[in-house]
């Protein structure tokens, strides 16, 4: 993925969600560490959009962190976070 022909807001999302990862001692991003790096990122359009669309915020945030937490953890590896 070329990083440069995203958009700024994406490269923070992607950076967060790598972020997310690499505290949560998780080996790879998945789509949920995606999501929740944009229901959080400052001046973010995801959280508006999920609000028109019916969507409860924190329900999804608490499902999402439940998820999150189910990823095994992997101690003890100072390697790479993938993508």
């Amino acid at each position: 993925m070329n990083m440069e022909r995203l958009t700024q807001k994406s490269r923070e999302a992607f950076m967060a969600a790598q972020q997310l990862a690499a505290e949560k001692h998780h080996q790879e991003v998945t789509g949920k560490h995606l999501l929740a790096a944009l229901l959080h990122q400052e001046e973010g359009i995801t959280p508006r959009l999920l609000e028109q669309a019916g969507i409860s915020l924190p329900q999804l945030n608490t499902q999402l962190n439940q998820q999150l937490d189910s990823v095994p953890s992997v101690y003890g590896y100072d390697g790479p976070v993938y993508m």
